[in-house]
């Protein structure tokens, strides 16, 4: 059976940006390599896209530029090159991301628009948990019980 190309996304612009890095590598070492070929795309932490070898030490460093293409036919990557683009499949993504941009349904309904299948909750669900606010009245209306809670905004005494 042939191996399935799995895209793994790390970095981000978030404050979490190195976690995401250190939780890629541990997926980088647990992936079977055997079954799965992984394709690296981190994100830099100004929000740039590059296609490396992995997460480990300066993975810039030979990097290339990529975009996740919104045209189903592509299903994955553009890789930019000298002016040129390669196109890269994914049989699935792993989005190795956290915080905004990674866990708030932004990248998720990025990957939906573009067709690719991803391991995660989709952007619904992932947009809700984001606004802790918002999933605990959710969470409190399907009569879950969660604990007393009070919404503070910025500057409120």
């Amino acid at each position: 059976m042939a191996r399935k190309t799995i895209g793994v996304l790390f970095g981000g612009s978030a404050e979490e940006h190195p976690v995401s890095v250190k939780s890629a590598r541990e997926v980088a070492r647990a992936l079977d390599g055997s079954r799965y070929e992984a394709r690296f795309v981190g994100i830099t932490e100004d929000g740039r896209w590059r296609l490396c070898e992995g997460p480990e030490g300066d993975w810039e460093r030979g990097s290339r530029p990529a975009v996740l293409s919104p045209d189903r036919r592509v299903h994955g990557l553009l890789v930019l090159d000298d002016g040129k683009y390669e196109e890269v499949r994914l049989d699935a993504v792993l989005p190795v991301l956290h915080g905004r941009y990674g866990e708030d349904g932004a990248v998720q309904g990025l990957l939906e628009l573009s067709g690719v299948p991803y391991a995660g909750c989709g952007v619904a669900a992932s947009a809700l948990c984001m606004d802790k606010s918002l999933a605990y009245l959710v969470a409190r209306s399907a009569g879950i019980a969660v604990p007393e809670f009070r919404v503070v905004a910025a500057g409120e005494e």
